[in-house]
């Protein structure tokens, strides 16, 4: 995809500080692409020098007008519930396509009756817009394993709930450049694509991982049940979430969801494992 003369296309990112903005960011810089981020105005000093900034958010509809001139394809982080407005000015400022940062939860949230319809409502708001559209589905971020942070650099201890739950956690780096890559080719409109690491790793795969990059031996102290809900509580879980976080949870126990080769086939390399995330981020945890 090019604008007109050759010239590379614009893009205007959401969620711009956020882990898998600010890698979608980079992934675009790297090759060449203008870009534009849209961010509070208290977040502006997380934006690379060579990135316009827009200020605003998806909840204020009269803050994208400024965002949107001269874009081509957008990247856009989910907040909130869909504004009608929001997307009409998003529809009529000339945009090619949309890539919505979703979730693996979207399909999961129709099937659940009391699970929230978050992600799901934003994809249908966008394909309903009649623009071109992608739908990037990862799975949980290994990114999650900075909430053990603290623990690990005050008493190398990580406290976890289901400690032999796994799950095929994906690299914020292969979301963003799945998601650059469908902002930049038309032949990914239309597709939902489920993005996970190469293996179901578990909470003790993690912390091995980790030990072995920032150099120091590091123990998994298993939580009870009650023990975990506790914890959840403390992070502001409702209690549905709660109770669906147990189901989960228990599930991957059992039955841990298998992983995609999405990753793969859309970047022609395999899917990065939790390994070289640990080194990516060894210092966070130092």
């Amino acid at each position: 995809m090019t604008g007109s003369g050759g010239v590379r296309p614009r893009v205007l990112v959401t969620g711009a500080t956020e882990v898998v903005g600010r890698a979608a960011i980079d992934c675009l810089l790297d090759v060449g692409v203008r870009t534009r981020a849209l961010v509070p105005p208290t977040e502006a000093a997380g934006v690379p020098d060579a990135v316009d900034v827009a200020f605003g958010d998806l909840t204020a509809p009269e803050s994208l007008d400024a965002a949107l001139v001269e874009i081509d394809a957008m990247l856009l982080m989910p907040t909130g519930a869909p504004n009608r407005e929001v997307l009409e000015r998003i529809r009529t400022a000339g945009l090619r396509r949309i890539i919505v940062l979703s979730s693996a939860s979207a399909p999961w949230e129709r099937a659940q009756p009391r699970a929230s319809r978050h992600f799901l409502a934003w994809e249908q708001a966008v394909e309903a817009t009649g623009l071109g559209w992608t739908h990037i589905r990862p799975a949980g971020l290994m990114a999650a394993s900075w909430q053990w942070a603290e623990d690990i650099r005050s008493d190398s201890v990580v406290r976890e709930g289901f400690p032999t739950a796994r799950y095929p956690y994906v690299h914020e780096w292969d979301v963003a450049a799945v998601a650059v890559a469908a902002l930049l080719d038309q032949r990914h409109d239309g597709a939902r694509y489920l993005t996970t690491g190469p293996a179901a790793i578990s909470a003790a795969d993690r912390v091995r991982d980790l030990a072995e990059a920032i150099g120091r031996p590091l123990r998994l102290e298993q939580l009870s049940e009650d023990q975990a809900i506790a914890r959840w509580r403390a992070l502001g879980y409702d209690e549905d979430s709660i109770e669906i976080q147990l189901i989960v949870s228990r599930d991957q126990v059992d039955k841990p969801p298998r992983p995609k080769r999405t990753v793969e086939k859309v970047l022609g390399r395999p899917a990065l494992p939790f390994s070289q995330w640990a080194i990516d981020h060894a210092e966070d945890f130092q």
